[in-house]
């Protein structure tokens, strides 16, 4: 069995004690310099959680230890601009939207959801972890025409992985998961390229399972964090 991960990185102790579970206040960041009054907390924010986190541990810092999501302040406001910066606009949302698309198939060919995963992200994603990265990557939910659709899929943090045969399991941080080190997502590599279907579950340690339509690595960059008191 094949298993890695990051050195130093767990959702308990890295990850925020807080769920993504926001009051509906609504949010400013800026583009290009220029501040933007853009959408509502309450769609959730775990974009900008997951890049914090990775910035905090790049840093070689902690998060904040409050248990309760912020609604304003300094920690508030940088969530806010990491959420942005990890939609990487204007073109980011697309990749969603593509995936989302009841037509794409799901098997079948280099356009699939099962190659696009298992060949093309995956071997990304293994790139990082044993470079001793963290990856985060986009987490297709559903299936939909609709861009109303786009903000009920989620993001999440890679931090390892097991390999056994081609049985994968992706170790995650899962913004609506909070300290939960078992949260998961398992997919099996096999059949891909000849077109065999796969599915991908998404799962935490409390039993919750689901199944996701696609995952895609996302272009996050570090950023150095300010002070982040709630």
């Amino acid at each position: 069995m094949g298993c890695n991960a990051v050195a130093g990185f767990k959702p308990s102790q890295n990850g925020f004690r807080f769920a993504n579970w926001f009051i509906d206040v609504p949010y400013d960041f800026k583009v290009l310099g220029l501040p933007i009054r853009g959408g509502h907390a309450c769609n959730g924010m775990c974009g900008g959680m997951i890049y914090t986190v990775c910035d905090l541990f790049y840093a070689g810092l902690q998060p904040p230890q409050d248990r309760f999501t912020p609604s304003r302040g300094p920690l508030f406001k940088y969530l806010c601009q990491r959420l942005i910066d990890s939609f990487a606009l204007p073109f980011g949302p697309l990749q969603y939207y593509l995936w989302m698309n009841p037509t794409v198939k799901d098997a079948l060919g280099r356009h699939s959801r099962a190659w696009k995963m298992t060949c093309l992200e995956w071997p990304k994603i293994k790139d990082d972890i044993d470079h001793d990265r963290l990856c985060n990557i986009g987490l297709v939910l559903l299936k939909s025409w609709s861009p109303a659709d786009l903000g009920k899929n989620h993001q999440v943090l890679v931090y390892g992985y097991e390999l056994e045969g081609q049985a994968l399991k992706l170790m995650i941080y899962d913004p609506n998961a909070p300290g939960d080190d078992g949260a998961s997502l398992s997919i099996s590599l096999a059949g891909a390229e000849a077109g065999q279907p796969t599915s991908l579950i998404y799962a935490n340690s409390k039993g919750k399972v689901k199944e996701a339509v696609c995952f895609f690595k996302t272009d996050y960059r570090f950023k150095q964090p300010p002070g982040l008191a709630p």
